[in-house]
Protein backbone atom coordinates (compact mmCIF):
# COMPACT_ATOMS: atom_id res chain seq x y z
CA UNK A 1 0.00 0.00 0.00
CA UNK A 2 0.95 3.43 -0.54
CA UNK A 3 -0.57 6.74 0.50
CA UNK A 4 -1.99 6.59 -3.06
CA UNK A 5 -3.70 3.71 -2.43
CA UNK A 6 -5.88 5.11 0.54
CA UNK A 7 -8.81 6.54 -0.56
CA UNK A 8 -9.36 9.77 1.42
CA UNK A 9 -13.00 10.01 0.57
CA UNK A 10 -16.34 8.23 1.73
CA UNK A 11 -18.96 10.21 0.61
CA UNK A 12 -18.95 11.82 4.51
CA UNK A 13 -16.36 14.01 4.53
CA UNK A 14 -13.77 15.23 2.36
CA UNK A 15 -10.66 14.02 4.52
CA UNK A 16 -12.20 10.37 5.43
CA UNK A 17 -10.41 7.53 4.90
CA UNK A 18 -11.18 4.16 3.44
CA UNK A 19 -9.10 0.80 2.73
CA UNK A 20 -10.66 -1.63 0.14
CA UNK A 21 -9.77 -4.98 1.21
CA UNK A 22 -11.00 -8.48 -0.53
CA UNK A 23 -14.60 -8.65 1.39
CA UNK A 24 -14.24 -5.55 3.78
CA UNK A 25 -13.71 -2.23 3.51
CA UNK A 26 -12.32 -0.28 6.57
CA UNK A 27 -13.30 3.22 6.80
CA UNK A 28 -14.16 6.16 9.52
CA UNK A 29 -17.37 5.76 11.62
CA UNK A 30 -20.02 7.49 11.15
CA UNK A 31 -23.16 8.20 13.23
CA UNK A 32 -25.28 6.02 11.25
CA UNK A 33 -23.04 2.83 12.93
CA UNK A 34 -24.53 3.25 15.86
CA UNK A 35 -27.15 -0.06 15.50
CA UNK A 36 -24.00 -2.02 13.86
CA UNK A 37 -21.76 -0.85 16.22
CA UNK A 38 -24.23 -1.32 19.58
CA UNK A 39 -24.70 -5.03 18.03
CA UNK A 40 -21.03 -6.14 19.35
CA UNK A 41 -20.33 -3.97 21.79
CA UNK A 42 -23.23 -5.38 24.14
CA UNK A 43 -22.12 -8.89 23.21
CA UNK A 44 -20.86 -10.77 26.38
CA UNK A 45 -18.81 -12.80 24.37
CA UNK A 46 -17.66 -10.71 21.95
CA UNK A 47 -16.61 -8.63 25.20
CA UNK A 48 -14.68 -11.66 27.40
CA UNK A 49 -11.18 -10.53 26.70
CA UNK A 50 -11.66 -7.08 26.02
CA UNK A 51 -11.27 -4.36 29.02
CA UNK A 52 -14.71 -3.26 29.72
CA UNK A 53 -17.75 -4.98 30.15
CA UNK A 54 -20.78 -4.90 27.76
CA UNK A 55 -21.99 -1.77 27.10
CA UNK A 56 -25.25 -0.26 27.11
CA UNK A 57 -26.95 1.94 23.94
CA UNK A 58 -25.82 5.08 25.15
CA UNK A 59 -22.46 3.76 26.00
CA UNK A 60 -22.31 2.74 22.64
CA UNK A 61 -23.66 6.03 22.05
CA UNK A 62 -20.83 7.74 23.65
CA UNK A 63 -17.88 5.70 22.62
CA UNK A 64 -18.81 6.41 19.03
CA UNK A 65 -19.47 10.16 19.61
CA UNK A 66 -15.54 9.81 20.67
CA UNK A 67 -14.34 7.76 18.07
CA UNK A 68 -15.38 10.28 15.30
CA UNK A 69 -14.51 13.55 17.22
CA UNK A 70 -10.85 11.59 18.05
CA UNK A 71 -10.70 11.15 13.88
CA UNK A 72 -11.17 14.58 13.09
CA UNK A 73 -8.59 15.63 14.88
CA UNK A 74 -5.66 17.12 12.65
CA UNK A 75 -2.58 16.49 12.66
CA UNK A 76 -4.12 12.81 12.91
CA UNK A 77 -2.73 10.56 15.65
CA UNK A 78 -4.70 7.80 15.48
CA UNK A 79 -7.01 5.36 12.89
CA UNK A 80 -10.11 4.25 14.76
CA UNK A 81 -11.83 2.57 11.88
CA UNK A 82 -15.00 0.62 10.99
CA UNK A 83 -15.24 -2.85 9.79
CA UNK A 84 -17.19 -2.81 6.98
CA UNK A 85 -18.54 -5.88 5.48
CA UNK A 86 -19.48 -4.94 1.60
CA UNK A 87 -21.68 -8.08 1.13
CA UNK A 88 -23.94 -7.67 3.91
CA UNK A 89 -23.94 -4.10 3.41
CA UNK A 90 -23.08 -3.27 7.62
CA UNK A 91 -20.34 -2.28 9.90
CA UNK A 92 -19.28 -5.77 11.76
CA UNK A 93 -16.32 -4.51 14.09
CA UNK A 94 -13.70 -2.19 15.04
CA UNK A 95 -9.80 -1.96 14.40
CA UNK A 96 -7.78 0.78 15.60
CA UNK A 97 -3.84 1.82 14.77
CA UNK A 98 -1.76 4.54 16.50
CA UNK A 99 0.86 5.02 18.88
CA UNK A 100 2.15 2.08 21.11
CA UNK A 101 0.83 2.87 24.45
CA UNK A 102 3.68 0.38 25.58
CA UNK A 103 6.30 1.67 23.60
CA UNK A 104 6.09 5.73 23.76
CA UNK A 105 9.14 5.88 20.93
CA UNK A 106 8.66 7.67 17.48
CA UNK A 107 7.81 4.51 14.99
CA UNK A 108 6.57 2.80 17.30
CA UNK A 109 2.77 1.49 16.62
CA UNK A 110 0.14 -0.49 18.55
CA UNK A 111 -3.40 -1.85 17.14
CA UNK A 112 -6.68 -3.73 18.52
CA UNK A 113 -9.90 -5.05 17.15
CA UNK A 114 -13.05 -6.49 17.97
CA UNK A 115 -15.55 -8.04 16.09
CA UNK A 116 -18.87 -8.98 15.83
CA UNK A 117 -19.67 -12.81 16.61
CA UNK A 118 -21.14 -13.22 14.17
CA UNK A 119 -18.26 -12.90 11.58
CA UNK A 120 -16.02 -15.06 14.06
CA UNK A 121 -13.99 -17.86 11.86
CA UNK A 122 -14.24 -16.49 8.26
CA UNK A 123 -10.50 -15.02 7.96
CA UNK A 124 -12.39 -11.42 8.31
CA UNK A 125 -9.88 -9.96 11.45
CA UNK A 126 -7.05 -11.11 9.62
CA UNK A 127 -8.00 -9.34 6.88
CA UNK A 128 -8.50 -6.52 8.50
CA UNK A 129 -5.51 -6.56 10.53
CA UNK A 130 -3.53 -7.27 6.99
CA UNK A 131 -4.95 -4.15 5.94
CA UNK A 132 -4.27 -2.25 9.31
CA UNK A 133 -0.39 -3.02 9.32
CA UNK A 134 -0.20 -2.00 5.48
CA UNK A 135 -1.39 1.17 6.67
CA UNK A 136 1.10 1.67 9.52
CA UNK A 137 4.11 0.69 7.73
CA UNK A 138 3.39 2.61 4.15
CA UNK A 139 1.09 5.26 5.28
CA UNK A 140 2.03 5.86 9.51
CA UNK A 141 5.35 5.39 8.69
CA UNK A 142 6.06 2.92 11.27
CA UNK A 143 8.95 0.92 12.00
CA UNK A 144 7.58 -1.82 14.30
CA UNK A 145 3.77 -2.80 14.99
CA UNK A 146 2.81 -4.83 18.45
CA UNK A 147 -0.70 -6.32 19.27
CA UNK A 148 -1.00 -8.26 22.30
CA UNK A 149 -3.89 -10.70 23.94
CA UNK A 150 -4.70 -12.69 26.83
CA UNK A 151 -2.75 -16.15 26.27
CA UNK A 152 -6.36 -17.54 26.49
CA UNK A 153 -7.80 -15.88 24.18
CA UNK A 154 -6.68 -18.39 21.26
CA UNK A 155 -9.09 -17.41 18.37
CA UNK A 156 -6.61 -14.08 18.81
CA UNK A 157 -3.45 -15.29 18.63
CA UNK A 158 -4.43 -17.17 15.57
CA UNK A 159 -5.80 -13.85 14.34
CA UNK A 160 -1.97 -12.26 14.79
CA UNK A 161 -0.12 -15.57 13.71
CA UNK A 162 -2.12 -15.96 10.24
CA UNK A 163 -1.65 -12.06 10.17
CA UNK A 164 2.50 -12.45 9.68
CA UNK A 165 3.64 -11.32 13.29
CA UNK A 166 5.31 -13.37 15.57
CA UNK A 167 4.97 -13.84 19.26
CA UNK A 168 7.83 -11.07 20.72
CA UNK A 169 7.20 -11.51 24.55
CA UNK A 170 5.29 -13.41 27.84
CA UNK A 171 4.23 -11.30 30.37
CA UNK A 172 1.39 -10.41 33.36
CA UNK A 173 -1.28 -8.17 33.55
CA UNK A 174 -3.89 -7.63 36.04
CA UNK A 175 -7.85 -8.61 34.34
CA UNK A 176 -9.53 -5.75 34.73
CA UNK A 177 -13.11 -7.53 34.73
CA UNK A 178 -11.61 -10.37 37.27
CA UNK A 179 -8.91 -7.88 39.15
CA UNK A 180 -6.93 -11.48 38.71
CA UNK A 181 -3.52 -11.44 37.29
CA UNK A 182 -3.31 -12.71 33.94
CA UNK A 183 -0.85 -14.28 31.03
CA UNK A 184 -0.55 -12.03 28.28
CA UNK A 185 1.19 -12.19 24.70
CA UNK A 186 2.48 -9.34 22.75
CA UNK A 187 3.12 -10.11 18.68
CA UNK A 188 5.16 -7.68 16.76
CA UNK A 189 6.69 -7.38 13.33
CA UNK A 190 9.13 -4.98 12.11
CA UNK A 191 9.06 -2.74 8.64
CA UNK A 192 12.01 -4.77 7.09
CA UNK A 193 10.18 -8.31 8.07
CA UNK A 194 6.74 -7.27 6.52
CA UNK A 195 5.59 -9.18 2.97
CA UNK A 196 2.65 -6.44 1.56
CA UNK A 197 -0.71 -8.44 1.14
CA UNK A 198 -1.24 -7.13 -2.48
CA UNK A 199 -4.66 -6.22 -0.82
CA UNK A 200 -6.52 -4.08 -3.50
CA UNK A 201 -6.45 -1.08 -2.02
CA UNK A 202 -8.33 1.58 -4.34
Amino acid sequence: MTESDVTRSSGKRADDLAITCPRLTLRDFAEEDLPDIHSFRSDPEVQRFMEFAPQTLEQSRTWLGDVISHNRKRPRVAYNLAIYHRGDDRVIGWIGIGDSERYPIVGELGFGYALHRAYWGHGYATEAARAIIDLGFSVLQGRRISAWCWEENRASVRVLEKAGMRLDRRFSDVEPKSGQSSTCLEYAIRRDEWIPSGTDQS
